[in-house]
């Protein structure tokens, strides 16, 4: 899914995209700001009704669900 809507962005920015090879970039494929981030992370959580937590602590905990799962090496 995801790697849809990367290619999707990357058609839609033509000559304008940055090819840097992020896995998370922003709609012209350069790196995504990081209090942009972490706003949107912020704005997220109560439309989820997830308690507040920093973004940081979230990556931590889905790279630890993805080892236990054996996603992850």
């Amino acid at each position: 899914m995801h790697h849809a809507t990367h290619e999707a962005g990357r058609v839609k920015a033509g000559g304008f995209w940055l090819n840097e090879g992020r896995v998370i970039a922003t709609e012209a494929g350069d790196a995504v700001n990081p209090r942009t981030d972490r706003d949107d992370w912020k704005d997220l959580l109560p439309e989820a009704e997830v308690r507040a937590g920093r973004l940081h602590d979230a990556r931590h905990t889905a790279a630890a669900i993805a080892m236990i799962a054996g996603i992850l090496d």
